[in-house]
């Protein structure tokens, strides 16, 4: 258990798991896996890999602690990360060889088991923020950037770029911002919402006026009765002049 832990370990794991196959049946893995947990008795540790999908865990997910790449299995529920460790693990034990080498080639699989490095990075962030510590987070930001370049990993869901836009805000990089907003406007197909969130960024955000004009000039040139961005476009116009600025409040 974390050393920090409170939690009482009860005498037994308890798990209420339901037929996995044809409503019937326990299939073969997933009584595998009891049988594992049951004879070892946490005398060793059992881990199960990060992407595994919920429904090869056999009910274990309350009993699940990620460390990384790999979820710990724990006697108590709750205790579903372990920052410190995830930490040591993401920039000191995990290698990511040649990942950012324009020339290495990577299938669709392969891209897709990188993007969890993304993620532990990016849950690092989020840690890090919330104890108020910029500069760690700026750090992370930066060194995943290093090892997993966006313009070979790009960031392809639009929500996902604007999370990640602002915890470069957050972290206080202006530069940075301000490149993830303008890929973000280069993306293909952007819908009126899309293109209306990320003048609520340049606004909201950034007190950018300018560069919020020109997205909501987009906007209403191919919608010009889109009422979310007419009612932006009079806030703005309305307020008094703001300097752009990407420091958080």
């Amino acid at each position: 258990m974390p050393d920090d832990s409170a939690a009482i370990v009860p005498p037994a794991m308890q798990l209420i798991v339901g037929p996995t196959f044809q409503g019937r049946f326990l299939r073969p893995q997933d009584r595998m896996i009891f049988e594992i947990v049951s004879a070892n008795q946490f005398q060793r540790p059992v881990y199960f890999g990060f992407n595994v999908p919920d429904e090869n865990l056999a009910g274990l997910q309350p009993y699940l602690c990620t460390e990384g790449m790999a979820r710990k299995l724990l006697p108590a529920p709750g205790h579903n990360e372990a920052p410190d460790v995830i930490k040591k693990n993401v920039l000191q034990v995990y290698r990511y060889r040649n990942l950012e080498h324009p020339k290495v080639y990577l299938d669709q699989y392969e891209m897709g088991l990188a993007e969890s490095y993304r993620h532990h990075f990016l849950k690092l962030v989020v840690y890090e923020l919330q104890q108020n510590a910029r500069a760690e987070a700026l750090a992370l930001l930066q060194k995943l950037e290093q090892i997993m370049p966006e313009r070979k990993f790009p960031v392809r869901n639009f929500d996902n770029a604007l999370v990640l836009a602002r915890y470069y805000w957050q972290a206080g990089d202006s530069t940075g911002v301000q490149e993830r907003l303008q890929q973000a406007q280069r993306r293909r197909n952007l819908s009126p919402e899309q293109r209306l969130d990320i003048a609520k960024f340049y606004w909201h955000l950034l007190r950018d006026g300018e560069r919020a004009r020109e997205v909501l000039a987009q906007i209403l040139d191919k919608t010009p009765s889109f009422q979310p961005a007419v009612a932006l476009l009079a806030e703005i116009q309305n307020a008094p002049s703001a300097n752009p600025s990407v420091k958080p409040n």
